[in-house]
């Protein structure tokens, strides 16, 4: 993929684009009471090209409009299993408050988003419905070379029937700790707190902890799904202050090891 966020005219416009092309192969698990969870692999190919542009309102206050044009098919490793075609076709608006002192790793401030998409027929798409994507981000010093950051996040596909590709799996950024992607729904609700400790000059290590559940109206409320980690910082560019640096973290009956550019928020 080609992509890149933008921030122009003294900060005063923010752009964000992507567009390329995706092969994912990753599972399901298929759970019924009294049984045992059915692993199902399957693999997601598909185009896609997207594009979010921001304006600043108030302050530091942005508001603007995002579009995607996604598609694709979806395999799932069955027995006489087709690939089914699909299309996540949308248009949207935006809203951002962000007065983080650092884009890349903050020490203080907050960010705040709320983004909602459209996913009509008009569009393309097969199955009409709607997804509301909010989070904020605080960050806090706490003590000497201790930074406190915490995240709520939630992202809610609404509408009478939510495509396969249209759910949201619990893991990422938002609750390290779950990389087998069994918890799926329409929607996913999350919570995370993190220590970011400098301990020597350019290294550094972070503590978190965070929770988790799932819903939708077929399923209701998921269990509580909790997960706890740790992980180990370098400074690798300063003048950015970019950090590179690995996390380990477990959750409910998972587990995930992490490398990354940067941090998860």
């Amino acid at each position: 993929m080609i992509g890149q966020n933008l921030y122009l005219d003294n900060d005063n416009w923010r752009l964000q684009f992507g567009i390329g092309h995706m092969n994912n192969n990753f599972q399901t698990v298929s759970s019924a009471p009294g049984s045992e969870d059915v692993v199902i692999p399957f693999n997601t190919s598909a185009n896609f090209v997207s594009l979010k542009v921001l304006r600043r309102v108030y302050k530091r206050f942005y508001a603007g409009a995002n579009m995607q044009l996604v598609s694709g098919k979806t395999t799932f490793e069955l027995p006489n299993a087709a690939p089914t075609s699909f299309k996540q076709n949308a248009i949207g608006i935006d809203a951002l408050n962000d007065t983080r002192n650092n884009i890349y790793n903050s020490s203080k401030g907050s960010q705040i988003s709320l983004s909602a998409m459209f996913f009509t027929k008009g569009l393309g798409n097969e199955l009409p419905y709607s997804r509301i994507t909010a989070f904020a981000n605080y960050y806090h010093s706490i003590a000497p070379k201790h930074i406190l950051a915490t995240r709520f996040f939630a992202k809610a596909a609404l509408g009478d029937s939510i495509p396969f590709e249209g759910e949201t799996v619990v893991g990422s950024k938002d609750l390290r700790g779950y990389s087998a992607g069994k918890y799926r729904d329409e929607q996913v609700y999350a919570l995370q707190a993190e220590d970011r400790w400098n301990f020597y000059k350019k290294w550094g290590a972070v503590f978190f902890a965070g929770i988790a559940v799932t819903n939708s109206p077929k399923n209701g409320l998921s269990s509580l799904l909790p997960a706890i980690g740790a992980g180990i910082r370098y400074k690798a560019i300063p003048a950015r202050n970019i950090n590179i640096g690995v996390d380990i973290a477990a959750g409910k009956d998972d587990w995930g090891l992490y490398f990354r550019i940067n941090e998860v928020f």
